[in-house]
């Protein structure tokens, strides 16, 4: 993951007291993309293992901002940040590479967080779901990012819909969570609670996006990670006025 702001912090640190929560102490999880570590250190927090994959090559993907940094630097950067946790493993290589490292249903959690691109992450959610075991879960960030970083980030969300559906969870800070059916229902209690707190959070974050892009522009797609269109009938009929329109 990149370079964090205050709230996509936030927004990764439900994530991993979600999987907390879910996985116990028992978390073995590989973090595809992991820049400088930052994120890695954070689900090294909660995970008994966690397999770190990035080729920390930059020009990958010309419309990414971060694929021209100094790579030789972040790799740097990722090797201070990380020295502390022995539990992380560093794999220097391509997403493609890195997967024939690993046994088909021998991890729990796998996050995609790679390239960018509709190619990309398709590839990526294809060669890394085989690795999940029956039960575990994969997932990955930057879905329905609306904004600046939308033109680079828009092809997330159709490869994660189109392989896979919409998410069981979808954080704050557009980190997403996908599990089957059967798995959703074992742990029903659990999921059905995280939606309902991923509401209530997505909802507080929600006027502070908006008013940072594009209030008008942008309102009725943001608003739907928040409320069905059932729900927002439902809710204008009660309130005349948007309750979220600028006095």
């Amino acid at each position: 993951m990149r370079p964090a702001r205050s709230w996509a912090r936030r927004g990764l640190e439900q994530l991993c007291e979600f999987l907390r929560q879910f996985y116990g102490e028992n978390l073995h999880m590989v973090e595809i993309g992991s820049y400088a570590g930052e994120s890695t250190v954070m689900f090294a927090n909660v995970a008994r293992r966690i397999d770190a994959v990035d080729p920390w090559q930059c020009d990958f993907d010309p419309n990414d901002p971060c694929a021209h940094a100094a790579y030789s630097d972040v790799e740097l950067a990722f090797t201070a940040c990380t020295a502390m946790y022995p539990h992380i493993v560093k794999h220097k290589a391509t997403s493609a590479e890195a997967v024939h490292h690993f046994a088909n249903g021998s991890l729990d959690f796998v996050y995609i967080d790679g390239l960018h691109t509709y190619e990309g992450v398709r590839e990526d959610i294809a060669l890394w779901l085989p690795k999940i075991r029956p039960g575990g879960c994969i997932g990955g960030h930057d879905y329905r990012v609306y904004g600046i970083c939308a033109a680079w980030t828009k092809g997330v969300s159709r490869a994660v819909d189109e392989a896979l559906g919409t998410p069981t969870l979808i954080f704050p800070d557009a980190s997403w969570v996908w599990m089957s059916q059967a798995t959703a229902q074992e742990h029903d209690v659990l999921i059905r609670n995280w939606q309902r707190r991923l509401r209530f959070l997505c909802a507080l974050a929600l006027p502070g996006l908006l008013w940072q892009y594009n209030y008008a522009r942008q309102f009725n797609r943001v608003r739907r990670l928040v409320l069905s269109d059932e729900q927002w009938r439902s809710l204008r009929s009660k309130n005349k006025k948007n309750p979220l329109q600028k006095p």
